[in-house]
C-alpha cells in the first residue's frame, strides 16, 4: 500500500445519505422556483397611461390601460405578490388575441374584501410600477350595499353610420372608481351603476340623478367625450359618433342648430327590443324595457311574472318606445313577449329571456348581443306572405356638430416600466448553484 493510499483513507468523507439528501434539496429548489408562478424574461419598454382599476365588485374587478404602440396585452394576478399564477385576457380577446392600444381585462372569481396583486403583460414582457413591484387592487366587502340607479347605456357609431364594435367605454363620476364596458356588434354598450364607490376608501359615493358624469369612448383610431347627468345617461339622448364630443348638461348647446336627429333618405324603420338583451342577467328589482318600432303604432309588452306584468305604449315620431317597469320583480328567470305591427301592417311577436338577481350577485354587462328572434304572424285581413325578416332598417344620423369638450378626465401621468431590461439572471444563477451542488455530491460519492 502506497503513502497516497494511506493519506486518502485517512480523510473523512461525507456520508452517502448526506450526499443524496443534498442532491434532492438542490433539485427541489430548482423545481420549486420554476413552478412557483408565471415567469417572463424581460421587462417591457412600453410606457403605460390611463392605467386604472375599474368596476370594483365583491367577486370581480377590471383593469384598463393604454400603451403607445399596439400590443397583445393581458394580466397575471394572485393573492401572493411572488406567485401571480392566474391569467386574465382582454374581454374582447376570448376567442383570438389582437394587438390593441387600449386594453380592458376583468379579473373574475375573486374573494370579497381581499387585496390582489397583478402585473400587466405586453407581448410577454412585464409592465410593473416604477419600483418594479406588482400593482394592487382590493375587492369590495360582500355586505356593501348597492344603490338603485339604472344602468347607463347608449349607442356609438362610426362617421359613416355603421356600428362601432369593440370600443371601450369608461364612465367617470367624480372621485369614484370608474365603470367600464365595451360596445357590441350593434354599437350598443351598457354599464351597471349599482356599486359606485370612492377610489381611496371603497365606500359608497353619494350620487343623485343630477350628478354629472363623463363618458370616455376609446376606439383604436378615435375618441369621444360625453358630458351628462346620471338621469340623462339611461339612455343617452342621442347616438354618439366616434370622434365627436357631446354635452347633455343644462344650458349647453348640444345639438347646435336643431334638436331633432336627421333621418336617412334610403332606409326604413325597424322593430326591435333594445333592452333587456337576450339572456341578460340584471341586478336589482326591475329591467329596462325599450326598443324601436313603427311611429304611431302601439307596442304591447307582457312578462310572465306573478301577477303577469303587461303594458301598452305608443311609438314616438322617431321610432322609439319606452316602458317604465316600476313593478318589483323577484329574483328569477323571466320571458318578455312583445306584440306590435311592422311597416306592412303585419302583426309580429318578439321574445326575450332575462334573469333578475340580487344586487350583491351583480355581474358586468360587457357586450351587446343580437336582437331577439322575430316570429311574423299574418294579419287576419292581410294577404301578404311574411318571409320572417323585418322591413329595411332605418339608420339615425346623429345631429350636427356638437359642443366641443376637452378630455380632462383621464390625464393619468404615464407610468414607466422598471428600468431593468434584458435577460433575467435569477433563474440562471439558481440553476448554476444547483448544478454545482449536484456535481460536487456525485464527485464525493464516488
Amino acid at each position: 500500500m502506497s503513502y497516497s493510499d494511506l493519506y486518502f483513507q485517512s480523510q473523512s468523507r461525507p456520508s452517502r445519505y448526506m450526499v443524496i439528501a443534498a442532491v434532492i434539496v438542490a433539485v427541489s429548489a430548482v423545481i420549486v422556483y420554476y413552478s412557483s408562478s408565471v415567469k417572463f424574461t424581460r421587462a417591457s419598454k412600453q410606457t403605460v397611461s390611463k392605467h386604472q382599476v375599474v368596476n370594483v365588485l365583491p367577486q370581480q374587478s377590471g383593469v384598463f390601460w393604454e400603451v403607445p404602440t399596439v400590443d397583445q396585452g393581458w394580466v397575471t394576478y394572485g393573492e401572493n405578490p411572488s406567485k401571480l399564477d392566474q391569467v386574465a385576457v382582454d374581454e374582447r380577446d376570448i376567442d383570438k388575441r389582437k394587438e390593441r392600444l387600449y386594453h380592458y381585462v376583468v379579473l373574475k372569481n375573486l374573494k370579497p374584501d381581499t387585496l390582489y396583486y397583478y402585473r400587466l403583460i405586453s407581448n410577454s414582457e412585464l409592465i410593473s410600477d416604477p419600483a418594479g413591484a406588482p400593482f394592487t387592487l382590493r375587492t369590495l366587502p360582500e355586505s356593501l350595499p348597492g344603490n338603485t340607479l339604472s344602468p347607463a347605456y347608449g349607442t356609438i357609431v362610426l362617421p359613416d353610420g355603421q356600428p362601432l364594435e369593440e370600443a371601450v367605454v369608461l364612465v367617470n363620476i367624480g372621485g369614484a372608481v370608474p365603470l367600464a364596458s365595451t360596445t357590441g356588434q350593434t354599437g350598443e354598450w351598457l354599464v351597471p351603476m349599482q356599486h359606485i364607490v370612492q377610489k381611496e376608501t371603497l365606500r359608497p359615493s353619494t350620487v343623485e340623478l343630477n350628478t354629472i358624469l363623463t363618458i370616455n369612448v376609446y376606439s383604436e383610431n378615435q375618441q369621444s367625450v360625453v358630458k351628462s347627468t346620471i338621469s340623462k345617461a339611461s339612455p343617452l339622448p342621442q347616438t354618439v359618433i366616434i370622434g365627436k364630443n357631446y354635452s347633455f348638461l343644462e344650458g349647453d348647446n348640444v345639438l347646435s342648430t336643431t334638436d331633432k336627429p336627421t333621418k336617412s333618405n334610403n332606409s326604413g324603420y325597424r322593430v326591435e327590443i333594445r333592452y333587456p338583451k337576450q339572456n341578460a342577467v340584471i341586478p336589482g328589482s326591475s329591467p329596462i324595457i325599450n326598443g324601436k318600432g313603427i311611429p304611431n303604432e302601439y307596442v304591447t309588452v307582457s312578462i310572465d311574472a306573478n301577477p303577469v306584468f303587461s303594458r301598452k305604449v305608443k311609438v314616438d315620431q322617431e321610432g322609439n318606445w319606452l316602458i317604465e317597469a316600476k313593478t318589483t320583480f323577484r329574483p328569477g328567470a323571466y320571458t318578455l313577449i312583445l306584440n306590435t305591427k311592422n311597416e306592412r301592417g303585419q302583426t309580429i311577436n318578439m321574445s326575450r329571456r332575462f334573469t333578475i338577481i340580487k344586487s350583491g350577485e351583480q355581474v358586468l354587462a360587457t357586450t351587446a348581443t343580437p336582437s331577439g328572434s322575430v316570429t311574423p304572424i299574418m294579419s287576419p285581413t292581410g294577404s301578404l306572405t311574411p318571409t320572417g325578416s323585418l322591413t329595411p332598417t332605418r339608420q339615425e344620423s346623429p345631429t350636427p356638430e356638437p359642443t366641443e369638450i376637452v378630455d380632462t378626465t383621464l390625464t393619468t401621468t404615464p407610468t414607466p416600466p422598471p428600468p431593468v431590461s434584458g435577460i433575467d439572471m435569477v433563474p440562471i444563477f439558481v440553476t448554476s448553484i444547483g448544478l454545482v451542488i449536484i456535481g460536487a455530491g456525485l464527485f464525493l460519492a464516488l
